[in-house]
């Protein structure tokens, strides 16, 4: 997920409950003073700035894709055959939560092809859409599939539609947005992905690996990362209801536990690095 913090930093003291037409509920980042924001690093006043606008933008897509009554009268290909997006939501729904979830990761892998984020400047913005200069556009669940392409965000947020249609709960499908980083501590990329509670005290995440989507225990996956290398380290969730809030997760070791300090006195200089990590 590329950022662009245009049209945020002005957003940024506010708590509206609202956006635009959209009810996006605060996630739980303390406001800041001027002084304060103005006296963290470079790389945390980047985090604090695209995480609130993932909130906005996927908040909104979210909203948007859960208001579109005739989703299912979309075509789709699964397992190659040609039928009605509603039949396999109607087969989702008598399927358990683990199950449902191997059932929309197979609708994204056999619909939906992978495309940067730079391609979403080219993707026509919907009427009303918060924020509708960025470049890194979240689409709604129709736009993805009349699209057939998407980046990491419009898999999480396609993904998590389809499980709340099959009649998972909201508050069971979560998309979190982050930073991945290396075994280094090295800042690579933003991304986001999606968290499903398939059991009482289970999640499991959907996850692109090598541009198609996955199914990965969130426990493992969370503390140890792609093979030990790529580690994804998620700061906020937004839930299938798009209200939205911290998804505290023990981090691997040398990784943060908390992406940013935003209590911190005015007069206190950012944290030091750790591991070649700026927070």
């Amino acid at each position: 997920m590329e950022t662009n913090t245009k049209g945020i930093s002005e957003q940024f003291n506010k708590e509206p409950d609202r956006i635009g037409p959209y009810n996006v509920a605060q996630y739980s980042q303390p406001v800041m003073t001027a002084a304060q924001f103005g006296n963290l690093s470079e790389d945390q006043r980047t985090r604090i700035l695209s995480d609130r606008q993932s909130i906005f933008l996927h908040g909104a897509a979210l909203e948007d894709s859960d208001q579109d009554q005739n989703l299912g009268e979309l075509p789709i290909k699964l397992s190659g055959k040609d039928i009605s997006l509603q039949r396999a939501i109607d087969l989702g729904k008598t399927l358990p939560p683990s199950k449902k979830l191997e059932l929309v990761k197979d609708i994204l892998n056999e619909n939906v092809t992978y495309s940067s984020a730079e391609a979403d400047a080219d993707i026509p913005r919907r009427p009303n859409v918060p924020m509708p200069d960025v470049i890194d556009y979240a689409q709604t669940s129709r736009e993805t599939l009349d699209n057939g392409h998407g980046d990491c965000e419009d898999y999480a947020i396609l993904g998590a539609d389809l499980l709340k249609r099959m009649g998972m709960p909201p508050q069971d499908v979560q998309v979190l947005s982050g930073a991945v980083y290396n075994n280094k501590g090295e800042h690579l990329f933003d991304h986001a992905n999606l968290a499903v509670k398939t059991a009482p005290n289970s999640w499991d995440v959907s996850e692109l690996v090598n541009d198609k989507a996955s199914i990965l225990p969130a426990s493992s996956y969370l503390q140890n990362g792609l093979k030990g290398q790529l580690f994804f380290v998620p700061s906020i969730s937004i839930g299938g209801d798009a209200s939205a809030s911290s998804f505290h997760v023990p981090q691997p070791e040398g990784l943060p536990k908390d992406r940013f300090e935003p209590e911190q006195s005015p007069s206190k200089p950012p944290p030091s690095p750790q591991n070649g990590l700026a927070l």
